[in-house]
C-alpha cells in the first residue's frame, strides 16, 4: 500500500482544510473500491492507507471486527 504524505494545494502550497482532505479521501476510496473491501475484511494495511491519506501519520497494527449486539 502506498503511504500518502500531507496533501498540499499545488498552486498555493498551503495545507488543505479537514473538509478538503475528507473529500479527497472519499474520492480515493471511490476510485479504489478494493480498498473498502479490504478494510471491511480487517486488512490493517488498507485501513492505514485510508486513514493516512491526507496527512495523518498513524500506524495500524491490529483490526478487530466485532458484531453489534
Amino acid at each position: 500500500m502506498r503511504n500518502v504524505n500531507r496533501l498540499k494545494d499545488k498552486e498555493m502550497n498551503t495545507p488543505l482544510t479537514p473538509e478538503e482532505i475528507s473529500k479527497l479521501r472519499m474520492e480515493h476510496a471511490r476510485n479504489n473500491p478494493e480498498l473498502i473491501v479490504k478494510i471491511v475484511n480487517g486488512d490493517a494495511a488498507a485501513l492505514e492507507e485510508f486513514t493516512n491519506f491526507g496527512g495523518i501519520q498513524g500506524k495500524v497494527t491490529q483490526v478487530i471486527i466485532r458484531e453489534k449486539s
